[in-house]
C-alpha cells in the first residue's frame, strides 16, 4: 500500500493490540528479470493511531456503579450473603500474580515500545487494578481484564528505563503481587547494513540481498528498503531484516550497486543508509544448448539445393528448441508465403517471422555483440545470426561436403548453439550435422563482415520464451 503513512501506536482502552509481522526475503523492469515474474517484496505495517508522548498515563477505570466485594469474595450482612451488584452471591479469588513484558529491550531515540502486564485473573470484580510503574511514576492503570498495556518512546539516547507492574488498589497501595522488572535501553539511533549471497554472478544465476538493522522497524513509522537507483526492490515494515526475492542479471559485462535504508515507505525521512553492495554480471565460461538440427538441403524439393532456406531452417530449429516440431517447408511458407526451388532470401527479423514466433509464445531479442550472444545463450536462448561463411570456408574439417563457390556467401543464416574458451558452436543448415565448431576469432570475423554488420553491431537476435 504505497503511500501509507504509519504513525506510532496508542493503547486501545480495552483491548491489547499486538502487532506481529514476518519478513520474507524478486522482478520486472529493464535491468533485472525475476523468476516466475514475482512481484517486488513488500511488507506493509498495519494501520495505527498516534502514540501519546512518553509519560502520558493509560487509565482504564472500572465500570460506573460497580461495587466489588472485598478480596475474600464474601459480603456479610447479618450473617447472610447478599448480591454484590455483580449478579453473584460470592467470588472466590486465587492468589494474585502478574508478569511484565516489553516489545523490545533496546530501542532508538523516539522509537516506540509497548509494555504489557498480564494478571492471572480479572481485576474487574475486585477492588484492585493492574498498574505499570517506572520508579514512582505510574504509566498505566487498568481497572478490569487480565491485561494492561502502554506504548512509550524516549527522546534521550544512552539512557535506560526499568519498569515493574503490580496488582494494587487505585493508588498503588495494598499491593497484592509484584511482577518481574523490565529494562528498556535507548541507543543513539539507527544503523543498517547490506549483504548479498554473492558479488559476482553468471548471467541468469540467482542472487539475493539482505538488509539488517539494529532495531525493529515494526513499532516505528519506518521501513527497511533495498534499492537500486530510484527503484526499490524490497520494502519491509517489521523486524530487523529484509531480503529481496531472487534476482538475476540478463547481460554480461555490467554491474549494479545496491543500497539499503531506513526511511518512510516513499523513501523520505531517511534515518540511516547502508554500505553499497555491487553485483557484477559475467558470462559463464561455456554454454552448450541442445538445439534440434534441421538442414535446408532438399527442403524445397531439390535434394542438391538449399533453395535459400537457411533463414526458415534457422527459425524452425530455434522454435523446436522449445519443444515444438515445425518443419523447414512449413517455416518457409509461414515466413515467406511460398516455398519453391527458386526461393529468394529470407529476413529472419521480418514482421512475418516475429508473428510466426508468437504463434509458439516466443519472441525475438535483438543482440549486437559477442557479449550479448554469450548472455542470451546463458539464458538458454538460441541465437539466429547473419554470417559471412567465406570466413570459415577453409577450416578443417571443412564446413560443407560441396566446396564450390556457390555455397559461400556474405549473407548466410545459422543458429548459434554454444561457446567455450576456444570455439563457437553452430547449427549451419547447409550441413547435415549439428554443432559445427568455429574458432572464436573466426566466428567474430564471420559475424562482422556481412552487408548488415560491423565489428560493433551484428545482425542477430535470440529467440526467447
Amino acid at each position: 500500500m504505497k503511500g501509507l503513512f504509519k504513525s506510532k501506536l496508542v493503547l486501545s482502552l480495552i483491548t491489547v493490540v499486538l502487532l506481529t509481522g514476518a519478513i520474507v526475503g524478486s522482478l520486472a523492469g529493464n535491468i533485472f528479470r525475476t523468476h516466475a515474474q514475482a512481484p517486488i517484496v513488500s511488507f506493509t505495517k498495519a494501520a495505527s493511531s498516534t502514540v501519546a508522548p512518553r509519560g502520558t498515563k493509560v487509565e482504564i477505570p472500572k465500570p460506573k456503579g460497580l461495587k466489588p466485594p472485598p478480596p475474600e469474595g464474601k459480603i456479610k450482612d447479618g450473617g447472610k450473603k447478599k448480591d454484590s451488584g455483580l449478579g453473584q452471591a460470592s467470588l472466590t479469588l486465587l492468589a494474585w500474580s502478574v508478569s511484565l513484558t516489553t516489545s523490545s529491550t533496546t530501542v532508538g531515540v523516539n522509537q516506540n515500545y509497548t509494555l504489557t502486564a498480564m494478571a492471572n485473573q480479572d481485576v474487574g470484580p475486585t477492588p484492585y487494578y493492574i498498574l505499570i510503574y517506572w520508579g514512582s511514576t505510574m504509566e498505566a492503570r487498568c481497572g478490569y481484564g487480565t491485561a494492561c498495556s502502554v506504548t512509550l518512546s524516549n527522546s534521550t539516547s544512552g539512557t535506560s528505563y526499568t519498569y515493574q507492574a503490580r496488582i494494587a488498589d487505585y493508588y498503588g497501595n495494598s499491593v497484592q503481587a509484584w511482577s518481574n522488572t523490565v529494562t528498556v535501553s535507548v541507543t543513539g539511533g539507527w544503523s543498517i547494513s547490506l549483504s548479498a549471497t554473492m558479488t559476482t554472478a553468471n548471467v541468469g544465476q540467482s542472487f539475493a540481498l539482505t538488509a539488517r538493522t539494529n532495531m525493529d522497524v515494526g513499532p516505528t513509522p519506518y521501513y527497511i528498503q533495498i534499492y537500486l537507483g530510484s527503484t526499490s526492490w524490497a520494502n519491509c515494515g517489521y523486524g530487523t531484516s529484509c531480503s529481496t526475492g531472487y534476482l538475476y542479471g540478463p547481460r554480461a559485462g555490467v554491474s549494479y550497486t545496491f543500497y539499503a535504508r531506513v526511511s518512510n515507505y516513499d523513501g523520505t525521512g531517511v534515518q540511516a543508509v547502508s554500505n553499497g553492495v555491487t553485483i557484477s554480471i559475467v558470462a559463464p565460461s561455456s554454454v552448450r544448448l541442445s538445439v534440434p538440427f534441421l538442414t535446408q538441403m532438399g527442403s524445397a524439393g531439390d535434394p542438391n539445393s538449399g533453395s535459400n532456406n537457411c533463414g526458415p531452417a534457422s527459425v524452425a530449429m530455434s522454435i523446436n528448441f522449445f519443444g515444438n516440431s515445425v518443419t523447414v517447408p512449413g517455416a518457409a511458407i509461414a515466413i515467406r508465403g511460398s516455398n519453391t526451388v527458386n526461393n529468394g532470401p529470407t529476413d529472419f527479423k521480418s514482421t512475418a517471422t516475429t508473428n510466426y514466433l508468437a504463434e509458439y509464445s516466443l519472441h525475438p531479442v535483438t543482440i549486437s555483440t559477442y557479449s550479448d550472444l554469450q548472455s542470451e545463450l546463458a539464458l538458454q536462448h538460441p541465437v539466429i545470426i547473419l554470417v559471412n561463411n567465406n570466413q570459415y570456408r577453409y577450416l578443417s574439417p571443412p564446413p560443407y561436403s560441396n566446396n564450390n563457390s556457390g555455397w559461400f556467401t556474405t549473407t548466410h543464416i545459422i543458429v548459434v548453439t554454444g561457446y567455450d574458451g576456444t570455439n563457437v558452436y553452430v547449427n549451419d543448415p547447409l550441413r547435415y550435422t549439428a554443432n559445427y565448431a568455429i574458432p572464436v576469432a573466426t566466428f567474430k570475423s564471420a559475424a562482422s563482415t556481412t552487408p548488415s554488420s560491423s565489428t560493433t553491431s551484428w545482425y542477430a537476435e535470440s529467440v526467447s520464451h
